[in-house]
């Protein structure tokens, strides 16, 4: 067998795992981590004086998702460091104006996403709404936190891992098996089931195809951040399965659930497809530029 020429240094370049399995180890060092820096937030409680339950007691979804963010930022920088061999690891979310301003697209099209679902919902007559208070400090750690649990599952699902299985799979099955991963991952919450999982990995979509045209995780971000803190912070309706009754409006929800998405909130119903062209629309102009295939993300670091 002929071998190629050896580089200037003598030594073979570094044979870098394949995009596949890389991806795929990225997810459990993910939660690895992610536990790790739990356990040692509630260890230094205990150090600190608390009791154990009282420490276990401090965890909330913000730590978790702070620690989340931490844990997937970690893990993008020792996968591609060490299995792929990359220098300057791509953590896809650059601190520069245009992809910045792509996370402000981002959100605007969270919040038309939100505003043409909930008319939907009043025109069917499945919600009625009623004002509820002003935006007070729950409200507001509502908001913070939703920005740490858009951040950190951006990064896990559409981060390094589709950029990965990008390069594996090409463009459009990376975007649908992330999304069902995505889907997936919410099968935990109360009333889930597999019209969440659909529903979601179908906002999924929009999502790593965003992030694909753009090269950065700051318009999903932002898409990501604005549909939440719309849906249950503003509007009163089931994220996740979790009720906001500190929401700006107070909304009852009534119908089959088939359509409203019942407990778990809307994207478990067919209401929430009205919110995806919606979305797309309003997102298209960031994502006119020309499609970037896994590696190109580089160059917005």
């Amino acid at each position: 067998m002929r071998n190629g020429p050896l580089p200037r240094s003598g030594r073979r370049p570094r044979r870098r795992l394949h995009p596949g399995l890389s991806g795929f180890f990225s997810l459990p060092l993910t939660l690895v981590l992610t536990a790790s820096g739990l356990a040692l937030w509630t260890g230094c409680l205990v150090l600190a004086g608390l009791s154990p339950d009282e420490a276990l007691g401090r965890l909330n979804v913000l730590t978790i998702y702070v620690a989340m963010t931490l844990a997937a930022l970690g893990s993008t920088w020792l996968c591609s460091r060490f299995l792929d061999g990359e220098p300057r690891p791509d953590y896809g979310l650059p601190l520069a104006p245009l992809p910045l301003a792509h996370g402000l697209a981002g959100i605007a099209a969270g919040v038309a996403a939100q505003g043409a679902l909930y008319p939907a919902g009043l025109l069917t007559t499945v919600y009625a709404a009623r004002w509820n208070a002003g935006p007070g400090p729950a409200f507001w750690h509502y908001a913070l936190t939703q920005f740490f649990v858009a951040v950190g599952e951006e990064l896990f699902h559409r981060g390094y891992l589709l950029r990965r299985w990008t390069a594996w799979l090409g463009r459009w099955p990376a975007a649908a098996a992330t999304s069902l991963l995505f889907g997936a991952a919410h099968l935990l919450s109360p009333g889930a089931g597999i019209l969440s999982t659909v529903g979601i990995a179908a906002h999924g979509l929009v999502y790593a195809w965003i992030v694909q045209a753009t090269g950065s995780l700051w318009p999903a971000v932002g898409l990501h951040w604005a549909w939440n803190v719309m849906e249950a912070g503003v509007l009163g309706l089931p994220n996740s399965g979790t009720p906001a009754p500190f929401a700006l409006v107070a909304t009852a929800v009534n119908g089959p659930a088939w359509w409203t998405g019942g407990d778990f909130g809307p994207e478990a119903g067919v209401i929430s497809l009205v919110a995806i062209p919606v979305a797309w629309l309003v997102l298209w102009p960031a994502a006119r530029g020309a499609y970037r295939p896994s590696g190109a993300g580089t160059a917005a670091r």
